[in-house]
């Protein structure tokens, strides 16, 4: 392959993950928008939605880019053998785990940003309670579920053949 080509296939490959990472992103963006909107509803608080919303799209973009960095290095994946609802299962869960990380490194990040010290951060997330971050974690599971059993499934099924299964007509 000459130096052209590889140009070509390179920016086909960026032009892929950006795709990937702009699906991912938007699509964390618009659950966790419904949760922020739920959270902001619920405290009673004068904030600014907007300033959520904003915080919101950040926190999907990077998040999104943690998925696919956990795509490429494995994480939560399991042998082929195994049963797609399992591998999704087991991935989903993988996928909440860095997102609690994430959730415990933003409010330490967030309380410096304030001027406080990372262990106040820290003791904001505890602070919570333990029923409103179970609560909280068991929505970014049903978030999560669904974006592990596509990519399972994306994994697991030749792209031909998915576009075939989605978009042919069915016969009889």
């Amino acid at each position: 392959m000459g130096e052209s080509g590889r140009r070509r296939a390179v920016g086909h490959a960026l032009k892929h993950e950006l795709l990937i990472w702009g699906f991912v992103s938007s699509y964390l963006f618009i659950l966790f928008s419904a949760v922020a909107a739920y959270v902001w509803a619920k405290s009673g608080t004068a904030g600014h939605l907007g300033t959520e919303i904003g915080a919101t799209a950040l926190r999907a973009i990077v998040l999104g880019k943690f998925v696919l960095m956990g795509k490429i290095f494995g994480v939560g994946t399991m042998d082929v053998g195994a049963p797609l609802a399992h591998r999704a299962l087991v991935r989903s869960v993988a996928l909440l785990l860095l997102v609690a990380l994430f959730v415990v490194v933003e409010e330490a990040i967030v309380s410096l940003i304030h001027g406080g010290t990372a262990r106040e951060g820290l003791q904001a997330v505890r602070a919570r309670g333990a029923a409103d971050l179970l609560t909280s974690l068991a929505l970014f599971y049903l978030i999560l579920l669904p974006l592990a059993l596509l990519q399972e499934v994306v994994r697991n099924i030749p792209p031909e053949s998915l576009a075939g299964h989605l978009f042919a007509r069915a016969d009889g």
